[in-house]
């Protein structure tokens, strides 16, 4: 999702090689752990900190790990309770990277990357239960947070981002002049939430993935573009993600359970359902633009599937996966080229590497 602009060569072939670290918290969601590349060079992931010889010790941390030295690079702290999201967006008219995060106390935090992860925007966003996922967009030379609610008894809310001169816990509510309510957002509970720019148009959408539906709402209008009913039997839909393919835009979403949706965006039609038997499918992986990928926790493989016909090419086994839920982000790793993260609730993040685009790494296989 966050290295599109790079050209990878092939279908993916994955080997395990190695843990990353076993010292993070257990991430009930893909939406606790990111990989980006730094103003090093260095891919970097992301992840709460978490003491294990201490749980309880109460600190709300954010741990910056370097992948090319298998360690710790910088702790980013502000948070006041346990996180629930930390997301990687860059404006690529503006180049400013961001790191973007969120805890159970409502408190949004925008770190500036390129400025040593400076707190830019410090606030407490009010809701019922705790944020579940945040996403920022880039409008018009404006940005812009998008924030999610945990439970069905909330609006999806766009706050207008304004660069901060001091850190603050002023609280944003609905009465503030620059946030906005999505209408038809009220009563959806969102697991996931992403963004597309119809450039035919120039219109903007924001996506959410959430309980039994997907809801696309205008930016413009913030009113319901399209929704896709997902069904009661998969009803738990995890992860989205867009791109464009020629003269389309298309949707790839996840459902718990086994279900893979395609979906048309133009021309709002649904291309094509997948249905895994006895899966448990956690979030979708753009490989590129030939290749998607996910993994399938019941059966311990990695999925991978092509967007010619959106037929599974291949279901490659990972002895080394546990049975809990897995989570996966596609990396450019200083050491072994394309790779995959996955994450999972014992604490323990893997690293699995491309056979194909990088056979010299694996002469150093144990």
């Amino acid at each position: 999702m966050y290295f599109e602009n790079v050209e990878f060569k092939s279908n993916p072939i994955f080997k395990f090689k190695e843990y990353i670290s076993d010292k993070n918290e257990g991430f009930g969601t893909s939406s606790l752990f990111e990989v980006f590349i730094d103003k090093e060079g260095d891919t970097i992931l992301a992840s709460p900190y978490m003491d294990i010889k201490n749980p309880y010790s109460h600190q709300y941390h954010i741990s910056l790990i370097s992948l090319a030295h298998n360690k710790e690079k910088k702790k980013l702290i502000g948070h006041i309770d346990r996180l629930t999201v930390i997301h990687y967006f860059i404006n690529s008219d503006t180049k400013k990277e961001y790191l973007i995060s969120a805890d159970r106390k409502y408190k949004v935090i925008i770190w500036d990357i390129n400025a040593d992860y400076l707190i830019i925007f410090n606030r407490i966003i009010k809701y019922d239960n705790y944020i579940n996922d945040v996403i920022l967009l880039f409008i018009d030379n404006n940005e812009y947070i998008v924030t999610s609610a945990k439970t069905s008894n909330g609006y999806t809310k766009i706050i207008k981002f304004h660069y901060e001169k001091k850190e603050n816990n002023e609280e944003i509510n609905d009465n503030n002049n620059s946030i906005v309510n999505i209408k038809d957002s009220f009563g959806l509970n969102v697991y996931n939430l992403c963004y597309w720019h119809n450039k035919i148009k120039n219109f903007h959408y924001i996506i959410q993935s959430g309980e039994s539906k997907i809801l696309i709402s205008e930016y413009q209008n913030k009113e319901k573009y399209a929704i896709i009913e997902t069904g009661d039997y998969y009803k738990y839909n995890l992860s989205s993600v867009v791109y464009s393919k020629k003269d389309k835009d298309i949707l790839i979403s996840s459902s718990s359970f086994g279900q893979i949706i395609i979906y048309d965006l133009i021309n709002k039609i649904e291309i094509k359902r997948i249905k895994l038997e006895k899966a448990y499918v956690n979030n979708i992986v753009k490989w590129n633009d030939k290749y998607f990928l996910t993994i399938d926790s019941n059966k311990k493989s990695i999925i991978i599937f092509n967007t010619d016909d959106y037929k599974i090419i291949s279901s490659i086994k990972v002895s080394q996966i546990f049975s809990h839920e897995r989570y996966e982000r596609k990396v450019m790793h200083p050491l072994y080229g394309e790779s995959l993260i996955s994450v999972g609730n014992d604490y323990k993040v893997k690293l699995y590497v491309n056979l194909q685009c990088n056979l010299k790494s694996l002469i150093y296989d144990k």
